[in-house]
């Protein structure tokens, strides 16, 4: 998972692993060039957020905003052919519960809660 300033900066490299996107509230589909447009005109509209505030991409191309003061996610824009997000809309910096899904912090991948490393990418996560 990489982090990015602008949403622009996000939609490029996004658009490394991904060519076709929806919003998260909706079934239409967007292709490169109109997802480049839509955060274009987003991060002109939108030039003060926070210092806390990121635009965050996972390795399937997935664009989420992300405040790393509270550890909320949330998802903008996921490949046309995923149905739900890579991640919660929260994730805490404590440790989960042994019932609670958790998430590679590298890859954005959902990890076991006794799993000492990532199964997608090897990141330790304990």
């Amino acid at each position: 998972m990489k982090l990015y300033k602008t949403i622009i900066e996000a939609t490029i490299e996004a658009a490394r692993t991904c060519s076709e996107w929806k919003l998260t509230n909706g079934d239409a589909t967007y292709n490169v060039e109109e997802i480049e447009e839509i955060a274009g005109i987003y991060d002109v509209a939108s030039p003060n957020v926070s210092e806390a505030t990121y635009y965050c991409v996972f390795p399937d191309g997935e664009i989420d905003v992300v405040n790393t003061e509270t550890k909320i996610y949330s998802p903008i824009f996921i490949p046309s052919n995923q149905s739900q997000p890579s991640i919660p809309e929260s994730i805490t910096s404590e440790s989960p519960s042994d019932d609670q899904i958790r998430f590679c912090t590298n890859c954005g991948s959902p990890v076991t809660p006794d799993a000492l490393f990532c199964d997608n990418c090897g990141t330790r996560v304990r």
